[in-house]
């Protein structure tokens, strides 16, 4: 399984729609979204909405404050080998 990790999109929706894309290049199975979804550009809830439409795992972060709605899974990094 591809993971793709993202962290502190800060609500940038145009920069996470082109990390996004640059991920399907590479055919990621799974996002695993680390932190600071929203809190800094005027976007956040585009960043929300586009959260909600990914296969994701979200781990509990700074700015998260119920906003998106999605499942945490805060314990996933214990479960998760990356060697």
């Amino acid at each position: 399984m591809t993971y793709a990790i993202i962290s502190d999109i800060h609500g940038n929706l145009p920069a996470f729609e082109a990390v996004l894309a640059d991920a399907r290049a590479y055919n990621v199975d799974m996002y695993l979204l680390v932190g600071d979804y929203t809190n800094g550009f005027p976007w956040g809830a585009g960043v929300i909405k586009r959260i909600r439409g990914l296969k994701i795992l979200l781990v509990r972060c700074y700015h998260i404050n119920k906003k998106c709605g999605c499942k945490l899974q805060p314990h996933f990094f214990m479960q998760l080998k990356l060697w």
